[in-house]
């Protein structure tokens, strides 16, 4: 069989030149683009999907800032209490944004909105005495760090985040 088609091959070589080779040559074109295809369709799958991971990112970064701006805020309000005249309308509204904003399932979360509950809670007793100024302080003192390790957390789970998204390869 095999010396039969060299010998056909051999008596129509003209024949096979003129269009065996082009055809040959049509096939491994149409192979390699559809490869190609594929593969630019898998980056461009891929490029999406980094692309929405990195805005994601970039919204998770802004809603840390801004619950760095409001605990902030909040802080101060907290610290100087006595003589903020609108205090009975911030407080509740902060305390509000926070409860929309925090996840209390978890145990950051959970621990954070409890010391804005205290934080909220001492604006009502009074500072007059030396004790309790010091109970104001502690207050203010324990949503400090309760905002620092949430803040924390929150952004360390945004730069694993980005680690994972600088892991995603082509």
């Amino acid at each position: 069989m095999l010396i039969e088609l060299n010998n056909w091959i051999a008596n129509h070589q003209a024949l096979v030149a003129t269009v065996g080779l082009p055809l040959l040559t049509l096939v491994v074109t149409q192979i390699a683009t559809r490869s190609s295809e594929q593969k630019a369709l898998s980056n461009a799958r891929i490029d999406r999907k980094l692309q929405v991971q990195l805005k994601m990112a970039d919204f998770r970064r802004e809603w840390i800032e801004e619950m760095r701006t409001e605990l902030a805020e909040f802080n101060a309000i907290i610290a100087d209490a006595d003589s903020i005249v609108d205090i009975d309308s911030k407080v509740p509204f902060l305390i509000s944004v926070f409860q929309m904003k925090i996840n209390d399932e978890e145990e950051l979360g959970s621990n954070l909105i409890s010391k804005i509950a205290d934080a909220g809670d001492s604006i009502f007793i009074s500072a007059d005495t030396d004790e309790e100024k010091v109970g104001r302080g502690n207050v203010h003192h324990e949503l400090c760090e309760a905002g620092r390790a949430y803040l924390k957390a929150e952004w360390s789970r945004l730069n694993r985040d980005l680690e994972a998204i600088d892991s995603i390869s082509y």
